[in-house]
């Protein structure tokens, strides 16, 4: 498609011309015909971040499936979706019916999942504790930490002050941007292009006289392109021909079936790791900075005058073992700790006394039922995802986003005869693109 102007949209313009130049994109780029692309920048951000019921969720590494010919990974049924996909192009292309690999390239893949571990790990250990030990305590509030439960306490008030930029448990780490949705392993890169570049996303792609055989093949095998980086196959839960793959899986899209199966609430290790970080992130500060150096003011003997002293005092130490220590500091500790961060990530503000209910709750929960029911209370109540409405009654549908249009649902499915894909037998007939081999 050939606009009159091309989007010249990228990170660094003044705000009122990037505002301006990013909507043109949005309204104006991306054809209007033919199947519609997955925008998770304004309409889905959460696409495969979440389960229809709004719970961040990861995919559990046993549906994973390398990609062939890459060291690359995506979610088994994805995956068999590219591979029949690229196989179609080639076909295609061999028989002189599409040049779609002129622009596309080798169709090879450049990115796909990502694993969410290593993203979280290098957010708390470059981002958080550098935050935290380096600039907020500095050398100012070093003084107040003597202990374990000084640098804990000290923590959550940092916590507090910072999070509208920082999320500091995987959970809120998963719904916030800084979280990639390819973690999801439902999306296939096919080029490593900047999405910030609203121009070269038009002159390489969009505006392509093959683009239209690129997204309408894609959409025979199930999957959407993505509307900001259209480089990028995303897999559609709507789709027939998908649903066919996750078939073949085991898998179905019906009733949360493929969360439920392939993939984890992070809550579930949440809770378990925020300890082990904690732990670890004390350690790491006494290596640092093992002794509590404080300046104070001593009157000399034989005079009324002062002179200034420096106090030289050891931190208190953790035991090495994480078993060991788990004893000192257990659930009850934790509990507490737990509660009040994701309380802080939500910004749900709760009055002492209802903090104080709650916790017990939580202390009988865990020694009445177990810690996964405590940690479930916690999710239930601090649950990031609030933008979603509660289920209307018989309901089986998603919950649906408040600021989107009603036709609009978040997260997995897509409500519109447009994004109904067809299979790839019925594709082939609609749009008479290379229908034949």
């Amino acid at each position: 498609m050939i606009l009159e102007k091309t989007p010249t949209g990228r990170n660094g313009l003044a705000t009122d011309l990037l505002f301006k130049e990013r909507l043109y994109y949005r309204e104006k780029a991306f054809p209007k015909y033919g199947p519609r692309p997955i925008d998770m920048w304004y309409e889905k951000p959460y696409y495969g971040k979440v389960d229809i019921y709004g719970n961040p969720v990861y995919p559990t590494e046993y549906y994973l499936k390398q990609i062939p010919g890459t060291n690359l990974n995506a979610l088994g049924p994805v995956v068999d979706a590219f591979s029949d996909f690229k196989g179609f192009l080639l076909h295609g292309a061999a028989a002189n019916k599409t040049q779609v690999f002129d622009f596309i390239g080798n169709l090879k893949p450049v990115g796909a999942w990502e694993s969410v571990h290593t993203l979280y790990h290098e957010h708390f250990t470059n981002v958080i504790y550098d935050a935290y030990v380096n600039s907020y305590i500095g050398a100012k509030k070093r003084y107040k930490v003597k202990s374990f439960n000084d640098f804990v306490m000290l923590f959550m008030d940092f916590c507090s002050f910072a999070r509208t930029e920082l999320p500091v448990t995987k959970t809120a780490f998963i719904t916030s941007g800084l979280c990639p949705n390819s973690i999801s392993g439902l999306m296939i890169s096919l080029a490593n292009e900047s999405s910030a570049d609203d121009r070269k996303k038009y002159t390489r792609f969009l505006s392509n006289p093959n683009f239209d055989d690129y997204k309408r093949a894609a959409a025979g095998f199930g999957f959407y392109i993505d509307k900001n980086s259209p480089w990028r196959m995303v897999a559609n839960f709507a789709s027939n021909k998908m649903k066919s793959y996750m078939i073949k899986d085991g898998l179905t899209v019906q009733d949360n079936g493929v969360f439920s199966e392939a993939y984890i609430r992070a809550r579930r290790y949440d809770y378990r790791g925020l300890k082990k970080y904690l732990y670890q992130s004390y350690r790491s500060f006494l290596e640092t900075s093992p002794n509590l150096i404080e300046t104070v003011a001593v009157k000399c003997k034989d005079s009324n005058t002062y002179k200034l002293v420096k106090k030289i005092q050891p931190r208190m130490l953790v035991i090495d073992s994480f078993e060991e220590f788990s004893k000192s500091y257990g659930d009850e500790y934790f509990l507490f700790v737990y509660l009040q961060l994701r309380l802080i990530e939500s910004n749900k503000p709760i009055r002492k006394a209802q903090l104080r209910r709650m916790y017990d709750e939580l202390l009988n929960l865990n020694k009445y039922i177990g810690l996964d029911a405590a940690i479930n209370h916690i999710d239930y109540f601090t649950k990031q995802t609030r933008i979603y409405e509660k289920p209307r009654p018989n309901d089986s549908t998603p919950f649906q986003i408040k600021y989107l249009p009603p036709t609009q649902l978040s997260g997995l499915s897509f409500v519109g005869e447009s994004d109904i894909l067809l299979s790839l037998g019925q594709t082939q007939a609609a749009y008479g693109s290379f229908s034949s081999y």
